[in-house]
This record gives C-alpha cells, sequence and structure tokens, in this order.
C-alpha cells in the first residue's frame, strides 16, 4: 500500500489520525482500490479505528464500497454527486464510534468516488475507462487532489455537528 495521506487532529478532548492508501497490488486484478482509515489515537475512545476500501473496476464501470470488510454499497461509474451522497447517507451510524469517524470516512470515501466519477467522464470519448491503463493514470494524476479534498470535506462535516 502507498500512503497518500496522513493528517492527525486533536477535537474534544481525543486525536484522531485519518489515512488514504492505494493498494497497489490490486492493479493486477484490473482493480483500483483505496483504504480509508480514521482512528482514535488518543482520548476516551482511544483504540476505535473504522477502515473503508472503495474499489474501482474500470472494466465493469462499477465502484464497490466496504467497511470492516462488509460491502455496503456500489454505484455506476457514471453516477451524479446526488447518487452518491444518497449512499453515503445510508451508511448505517452504527459503523462508527463517533460522529468524527463516520465525518472522516465518509469524506474519504466521498472524494475517491468523486474523482472516480470524474475519470470515467473525461475518458467517455472512445469507452477509454475500460483501459486499465488510461484509468489509473487519470487517477494518479490527481492523488493530491483527492487528499486535499477529503481534508476539506472531514473538517467541513466536523464543523457542522
Amino acid at each position: 500500500m502507498a500512503r497518500l495521506t496522513n493528517v492527525s487532529f486533536d477535537l474534544g478532548g481525543n486525536t484522531y489520525a485519518l489515512a488514504i492508501d492505494f493498494d497497489d497490488a490490486a492493479l493486477v486484478k484490473e482493480t483500483v482500490a483505496f483504504e480509508v482509515t480514521a482512528e482514535c489515537v488518543r482520548g476516551k475512545i482511544a483504540g476505535a479505528k473504522v477502515t473503508a476500501r472503495v474499489e474501482i473496476h474500470p472494466m465493469k464501470q462499477t465502484i464497490i464500497v466496504s467497511i470492516g470488510g462488509k460491502p455496503i454499497f456500489s454505484l455506476d461509474g457514471f453516477a451524479t454527486d446526488s447518487e452518491l451522497e444518497k449512499q453515503l447517507d445510508a451508511i448505517p451510524a452504527n459503523l462508527f464510534p463517533d460522529p468524527i469517524t463516520a465525518c472522516a470516512i465518509k469524506a474519504g470515501i466521498s472524494a475517491i468516488i468523486g474523482q472516480a466519477i470524474k475519470c470515467f467522464r473525461a475518458l467517455e470519448k472512445d469507452r477509454l475507462w475500460q483501459r486499465l491503463s488510461e484509468f489509473f493514470t487519470c487517477m494518479s494524476r490527481n492523488f493530491g487532489s483527492i487528499s486535499k479534498v477529503a481534508m476539506y470535506r472531514a473538517f467541513k462535516c466536523i464543523a457542522g455537528l
């Protein structure tokens, strides 16, 4: 796994960490995959940890999200923002130890899927999104953007709590 993002922050007497990793080994399975991990590393709920996996299957035009190893939802590669938001809102709250980790995980998932949808659309001509190398190149050019968007969305969500 290649680490794209690793940030920690203090809030409400707890110290949280958010990490986004790219699973380069998944490319062998024609999958572009990421793991988003939110963890309370210090404080009242220290040790509480949630990991989500976002798998993008360009050949099948499908995006699958799992939390704790269990599939939560799937989307078409050309899904709309409202379809994505609907799926994120439907994730059961009991999968998260607190609202802060929920914000962090959902922000990471949203940033990754948002970029994946942009890549599907950018490669729509001649169905280039079906070529793993083309799709991966589009995603990798935007790894920095994924991290920035995830951080922005996480802190925006947390500020709204």
